[in-house]
This record gives C-alpha cells, structure tokens and sequence, in this order.
C-alpha cells in the first residue's frame, strides 16, 4: 500500500505547479491523502518555525539529533530545480531548503507518509504540495 501511495504521489508530483522532479525529493500522500514533501528515501520533511526569514538553521546541537537537517553534497546543490536550495550550516555543511526554508526530517517517522512531527511545539510543519 505504502508503494501505491508513492507512486500516485509522483504522478502527482509531475503535474503540480512544482518544479520538474528532482532525485533529491519526493512526493508522499499522508493518512489525510494530503501531499506532502519528503525526502529521496521518501521521509517527510518539515520546515521549523525559528528558521523564518532567516538565512541559518536554528535547530543544532539534540534538536538537530531530534530534526535531522537534510544535508545534501555541493555536487547535488548542483542539480537543484526551482524551488529547491540551500544554506550552509555552522559545520559548513549544505542544508537543503524549500522556498528558502531549511528542510529536516523527524526522527519518530517511521514509514512513507508518516507525519509525527507536524506542529510539535506549535513550531514544526511538514510541507504540503498543493
């Protein structure tokens, strides 16, 4: 079932407003059929609230252990599509970001479409492809 899913939502993907797939992120439909933006091993991935309008990630040290920043290498930065970015975090290490926002995954996502970490503190947000 967890296959299906992926597959409806890259043909989704495909036909959005979003930029041309990248093999950095995916597309995954959650239990509310909602589509949202994951990672290339299909994790959903979340923006923190803290991070706005900034130009550094604020989640370091057991938060970034807790929210795993989605570190991608200079050579991938290369193939970014529209949309798609990056910041440099403390360690020099690329972030990747979504319309300018650091991109994290949660460590208690499990499966494809798991979403545990949608507004955990009223500050994390998965991001939903409309």
């Amino acid at each position: 079932m967890k296959s299906l899913l992926l597959i409806s939502a890259l043909t989704i993907f495909s036909a959005t407003a979003f930029a041309a797939p990248s093999k950095l992120v995916n597309l995954v439909k959650n239990d509310e059929a909602e589509v949202l933006l994951a990672d290339s091993f299909s994790r959903t991935l979340y923006v923190f609230d803290l991070d706005q309008g900034t130009t550094t990630s604020k989640c370091t040290g057991d938060c970034a252990e807790m929210w795993p920043p989605y570190l991608i290498s200079a050579e991938e930065a290369k193939t970014l599509s529209e949309g798609l970015g990056t910041i440099t975090r403390a360690n020099n290490k690329l972030q990747l970001t979504y319309e300018g926002r650091p991109l994290y995954t949660y460590s208690p996502d499990r499966a494809i479409g798991d979403d545990k970490g949608d507004d955990v503190g009223n500050v994390w947000h998965y991001v939903e492809i409309e």
